[in-house]
């Protein structure tokens, strides 16, 4: 649940990545992407974000999958 309460106050993925002392590229190998990919989720790209990587980053973050999902989106509306 501690990764659950940083994702809810810290509405950024990299924020999350971060404090769980991953890069891009650890996170990357975890779920199956390139560290190019992680960094454009955390820019807020997630165009081509799969439901089966949104599933994959909600265990690495132990959070759920429509939580996740719902951060990413407000950090994508933020980027316009």
């Amino acid at each position: 649940m501690e990764c659950f309460d940083k994702i809810r106050h810290n509405k950024n993925m990299k924020k999350l990545r971060i404090a769980m002392r991953l890069t891009q590229k650890q996170l990357g190998l975890r779920i199956g992407v390139s560290q190019v990919y992680i960094s454009k989720i955390e820019r807020g790209d997630i165009d081509g974000l799969t439901v089966n990587k949104i599933i994959k980053l909600s265990k690495v973050f132990h959070v759920s999958p429509e939580e996740l999902f719902k951060r990413l989106l407000e950090r994508k509306n933020l980027n316009g």
